[in-house]
């Protein structure tokens, strides 16, 4: 089982830092998750007179302290999808005698494309601002490339001259020989580590933008 659930609101439960293991192990002891159901068929899932059913089954058996926290009896699971990024479900508990009719089973159904259109528009805002760091990443490598590096070449230019100079000059020349070649050296360094720089910039890049859209498409489910 994997957990790439999250777990959004606790419907008037107290929040539980090991839910989602204690529905494991409901579930490996045979419990039907209607949650699950309505992830996997997509079609909302309403199931009347859930608390006491779940209640009367030891498959439900670790669960049972957390079920009884609030007064309830009916189940609604309404998923919704989002673009490209995964599923999500309401669970709705209703109170007693408040059986869903078809009205309240379709005002679950518009609260769920509402949720859905607001985690669109939050992750949308998201890989926007995602979007424009990677941008100025990549506008600073430019920079660096189209600037810094020309200056280099140009240093590495200017030290060749100079030692050509300094070479007509024989023994008196020797220093400034020396100085040239150095300093030549340095810029022939220099531009390979800024360029090394400037690629792992690039491929840091690529990998993140890469990772951003995989990630976008996991499904998340409870299922192995």
């Amino acid at each position: 089982m994997t957990t790439r659930c999250k777990l959004m609101g606790a419907a008037g439960f107290a929040a539980d830092p090991e839910f989602f293991g204690t529905l494991a192990a409901c579930r490996d002891r045979g419990a039907d998750l209607a949650t699950i159901r309505a992830l996997r068929t997509g079609l909302q899932v309403v199931i009347l007179n859930r608390k006491r059913d779940m209640l009367s089954s030891e498959a439900w058996a670790p669960m049972h302290p957390y079920l009884r926290e609030v007064e309830w009896s009916d189940f609604v699971a309404t998923p919704f999808d989002l673009q490209g990024t995964g599923t999500g479900v309401i669970n709705c508990y209703m109170a007693t005698n408040g059986l869903p009719d078809d009205e309240v089973k379709a005002f679950f159904r518009s609260m769920a494309a509402l949720a859905a259109l607001a985690i669109d528009h939050h992750q949308l805002i998201r890989r926007d601002r995602e979007q424009a760091r990677l941008d100025e990443r990549a506008r600073i490598a430019r920079d660096l490339h189209d600037s810094v590096l020309q200056h280099l070449f140009a240093i590495g230019m200017q030290s060749k001259a100079l030692e050509r100079q300094a070479v007509e000059l024989g023994r008196s020349g020797e220093a400034i020989l020396a100085m040239a070649r150095e300093f030549h050296e340095t810029s022939v360094s220099a531009r390979s580590e800024l360029r090394s720089i400037i690629e792992s910039a690039r491929v840091t890049s690529l990998d993140e933008s890469g990772i951003a859209a995989s990630s976008g498409t996991r499904r998340r489910s409870l299922a192995k």
